[in-house]
């Protein structure tokens, strides 16, 4: 393998000593006509090495801390939303730490910019909040199946109630979303939580806080930890189940 290929999940698990991740098999169910999931990871897998490839080739390494983002975007911006949660998630320990990490970072800013286009001023954060979960609405799945889609949805579902009960505006009823995207809503508003530090807490650097802003693991937020110390959440790779 060439030296600026960015290795695997399984590679990097190789080179530390450790034993490979688990490979998962993927049986959610899909719209006739549409790729399966396994399908869009080995795209997304096969996609990343040609370019990878191509920079070698031209004598190029791969930076992924380049604060202009142009190995990113070059790698990274011809995935639709349904590749980019497949690295984002790696089901299967196909992708590297750092290439998640891209595609968590490009989700979260698509999420942003779909709220910003609702609110160009800054004026009207329940806009913001309701295109937020507008833009989670139309996602695939698979995307609706993670731990991420649920809390990102919860947050600003949350958010945007509170904020039009505080400024009095008319309130759309947006639906629960899934199963633990309403509990998760329900341990917000059993808090009180304020919608700033909601929005601080799951967004990563894009909304003000660290990370990514995609949640993989509950207990990591002090929002859900200390409010649901018994949840349970079975079947991400199909329907999802919820127990509390």
């Amino acid at each position: 393998m060439p030296e600026d290929f960015e290795p695997s999940a399984k590679e990097e698990a190789e080179a530390a000593g450790l034993p490979p991740p688990p490979t998962t098999v993927l049986t959610t169910s899909q719209t006739p006509g549409l790729r399966g999931f396994a399908k869009v990871i080995q795209d997304a897998r096969d996609s990343l090495d040609a370019t990878y490839t191509a920079m070698a080739k031209e004598g190029k390494g791969v930076s992924y801390s380049d604060p202009n983002g142009k190995d990113v975007e070059r790698l990274f911006g011809g995935f639709d939303r349904r590749s980019l949660h497949a690295i984002a998630s790696n089901k299967d320990g196909t992708f590297s730490k750092n290439e998640q990490e891209a595609a968590q970072s490009i989700m979260a800013r698509q999420q942003k910019e779909a709220m910003a286009a609702a609110d160009p001023l800054g004026t009207d954060k329940a806009a913001a909040y309701r295109a937020g979960v507008k833009f989670l609405d139309e996602a695939s799945q698979e995307e609706k199946e993670s731990v991420n889609w649920s809390v990102q949805r919860a947050a600003l579902q949350y958010s945007y109630e509170k904020t039009i009960q505080e400024t009095g505006g008319k309130m759309e009823r947006l639906g629960n979303g899934s199963a633990l995207a309403s509990v998760l809503k329900d341990a917000l508003e059993a808090q009180g939580a304020q919608t700033a530090d909601v929005m601080k807490s799951i967004g990563g650097k894009t909304m003000g806080g660290e990370g990514t802003g995609y949640v993989t693991d509950l207990k990591s937020l002090s929002l859900f930890r200390d409010f649901l110390p018994n949840l349970s959440v079975r079947g991400a790779g199909g329907p999802m189940s919820v127990t509390v």
